[in-house]
């Protein structure tokens, strides 16, 4: 990904759930980030799991859903692109 300012790069961004490293990179250096916490596949699959077991709602709704898929857009748009499905 590339900003004004630098860049940044994700480690394995196919599988997040695996090594949770960025790297940045700007004018003034380079430096190396591990997000901390679990990954978000974990939190996807405990919500899942929790929903079909004990009929628990889910953290998100569809209008979530929309809302991501504005800010995705917007980005293709930033990029350049289509948005998918235009």
């Amino acid at each position: 990904m590339r900003g004004d300012r630098g860049t940044m790069s994700v480690l394995n961004p196919i599988a997040p759930h695996f090594f949770n490293r960025i790297r940045v990179r700007t004018d003034a250096g380079s430096r190396g980030e591990r997000v901390r916490g679990e990954p978000s596949y974990t939190a996807q699959r405990r919500a899942f799991r929790g929903g079909g077991s004990r009929r628990a709602a889910m953290p998100t709704d569809g209008a979530h859903g929309i809302a991501n898929m504005r800010v995705i857009d917007e980005i293709y748009r930033k990029a350049g692109l289509e948005p998918r499905g235009s």
